[in-house]
């Protein structure tokens, strides 16, 4: 090795570093250990060869350390801040108010993280409690409408009971001054964290139009995940700053992923279905040659647009069956994904963003009852109103409008260029009614991204 490359070797492995996988924007994938993270430097990877590669964040999807851990969480307090943070912290002191705009957090792992009380969007004892995550009364408790909420076991009825008011400045420690709803010519009453009672804080969560926008995500071995504004990588120790203002200084050993594709990739079945950002409908198809005749009967649950889950839903996982180099189909899963009954329409408003659109068609294996379905569908892809792409989609087979039909496949990869597109329109109708009223269309790893600069 030259003596320039031992010297450049030696500096770079003065501080620790850590081993790292990172994916680009482009499909390729890195390997080494991190040396930098940055804003100017974006992030670099040590090669073997002790060679740099830096690659700049807009090109940066994932960069993984360490793999997510899986295991069951200990007791601990949930902590969630209004930018979708979370913390998980000790039971017993993981919470402290150390001044009128800041709340300490500690970590399962010790670590400390800050993060300002106006930041603050729940806290939750005893989160590591399946049986307590899914309680009746605590998710009705979510869905009161804020102001402020604090939530109470109330052990002679065994429920949780949500008492609506506004939290005020505190004083330090775990003591919160709260006012009930209605009762505001009242003392405030002194709300204890310790206290058995006690179960949840939910605070009001108000918009901050100044927010900093979303670098990436961050998981970390505790299970924690942030969403991050600014990261920088000094000494092998990893300073984060959250959107909501959450502060924490990670030891690289302590992080095991940092998503930074947001904004990027983005899985169509994961953008907002609130109106905002995508309009999700599913239209009933009159007879075909009879408008005047009722819409398409059917069950409902069939009816629905699924989301990450096949028509089953409650996040059954889609399953399509690809057929690998050599020539053998097997059935592989996917986390992602949207299963569209025939009488399905979606808008999604790209707003130029984006320049590609890539997805597998097919239909879902389960869904398809190990082979008794025979649906017949249509898929359609619209661009800005122009059709980009139309197949004729059955169990075994998807036939692209055009193609010979003796090239039809199990599965089909599509892939459109969006670029500067402001929406992109899929359709899913039957191709037959009534008989066709139970067909259906699975649109595996569906998402949008940009290209490489």
């Amino acid at each position: 090795m030259p003596v320039v490359r031992c010297l450049l070797a030696l500096l770079l492995f003065s501080t620790p570093l850590l081993a790292a996988d990172l994916r680009t924007l482009a499909g390729k994938t890195l390997s080494g250990d991190l040396a930098a993270l940055n804003e100017k430097e974006g992030v670099v990877i040590v090669a073997k060869d002790g060679m740099k590669v830096a690659t700049p964040l807009v090109n940066v999807v994932q960069l993984d350390l360490q793999p997510l851990p899986t295991v069951k969480l200990p007791p601990c307090i949930r902590v969630e801040l209004a930018d979708g943070s979370v913390f998980h912290c000790k039971p017993e002191d993981g919470v402290k108010i150390v001044n009128k705009t800041q709340v300490e957090l500690t970590l399962l792992s010790g670590l400390k993280a800050t993060a300002p009380l106006g930041g603050l969007y729940m806290v939750l004892k005893d989160a590591h409690d399946a049986k307590l995550r899914e309680n009746a009364d605590w998710k009705k408790c979510q869905e009161i409408k804020r102001p402020d909420v604090v939530v109470k076991w109330n052990k002679e009825r065994s429920r949780l009971n949500g008492y609506k008011g506004s939290f005020l400045e505190q004083a330090a420690g775990v003591t919160f001054k709260f006012r009930l709803e209605g009762l505001e010519n009242e003392e405030p009453r002194t709300i204890e964290l310790t206290d058995p009672s006690v179960q949840a804080l939910l605070f009001a969560k108000q918009p901050n139009p100044t927010a900093a926008p979303t670098l990436c995500k961050l998981d970390d071995l505790d299970q924690d995940r942030l969403f991050v504004s600014a990261a920088e990588l000094k000494d092998g120790v990893l300073s984060v700053v959250t959107v909501a203002g959450g502060r924490v200084e990670y030891p690289l050993k302590q992080v095991a992923r940092l998503d930074f594709s947001k904004g990027k990739i983005e899985y169509v079945s994961d953008l907002p279905k609130d109106g905002v950002n995508v309009d999700v409908k599913v239209e009933k198809q009159p007879i075909a040659g009879d408008p005047n005749k009722a819409d398409v009967p059917g069950d409902e649950q069939f009816q629905r647009i699924q989301f990450n889950s096949n028509l089953q839903g409650n996040r059954a996982p889609i399953q399509l069956r690809i057929k690998k180099e050599n020539g053998i189909e097997v059935g592989e899963r996917f986390d992602h994904g949207l299963s569209l009954p025939a009488t399905s329409q979606l808008l999604y408003k790209l707003n130029g963003e984006y320049d590609e659109f890539t997805t597998l068609v097919g239909v879902d294996e389960n869904d398809a009852n190990s082979g008794s379905y025979e649906g017949h569908a249509r898929l359609s892809f619209e661009v800005d109103g122009v059709e980009m792409f139309s197949a004729e989609v059955r169990r075994t087979a998807v036939l692209v409008k055009g193609a010979d039909p003796k090239a039809a496949k199990r599965v089909e990869r599509v892939t459109l260029n969006v670029k500067d597109a402001k929406e992109l329109r899929v359709k899913v109708v039957p191709v037959s009614l009534p008989r066709d009223v139970g067909a259906f269309v699975t649109l595996a790893d569906a998402k949008i991204s940009k290209a490489s600069k």
